[in-house]
């Protein structure tokens, strides 16, 4: 699990990640060590930024947590099944409110988005080693 504390929209909020397998699963790119690879080589997007922060601070939809629900209970992996495709209803769509914020800066946002997914690769405390170097 990832949760860290960081400004958002002028008020500190936190953000936390569950289930990174889930996560993962759901990024577009498929894998969270590729989309920290976009951001790092500037190639991100407002939609990128908006993803990670919406599923930070709301989590996965409630179809989404339903479908997994069915899939744990047949003893189902994550990756290990075709019902994991890729199907429209089980892609993520960041909040309205994020999408919103987003927008406006994106640049402002995607140091958190960035903080995200480096602690959720490399561990707990590995944005603030970062930001030290």
């Amino acid at each position: 699990m990832v949760s860290l504390e960081r400004e958002y929209d002028g008020t500190v909020r936190t953000f936390a990640i569950k289930d990174h397998s889930l996560f993962e699963r759901l990024t577009p790119t498929g894998s969270t060590y590729e989309l920290l690879n976009k951001f790092t080589s500037g190639k991100w997007t407002s939609g990128d930024v908006a993803f990670v922060i919406s599923y930070a601070l709301h989590g996965p939809s409630r179809e989404v947590l339903q479908h997994q629900k069915i899939m744990s209970r047949m003893k189902i992996g994550v990756f290990s099944h075709p019902l994991w495709s890729p199907v429209p209803h089980l892609i993520y769509s960041p909040h309205p409110d994020v999408v919103a914020t987003v927008s406006k800066a994106p640049g402002n946002y995607a140091p958190i988005a960035v903080d995200i997914l480096t602690e959720l690769i490399f561990g707990a405390g590995a944005s603030v080693e970062a930001d030290d170097e």
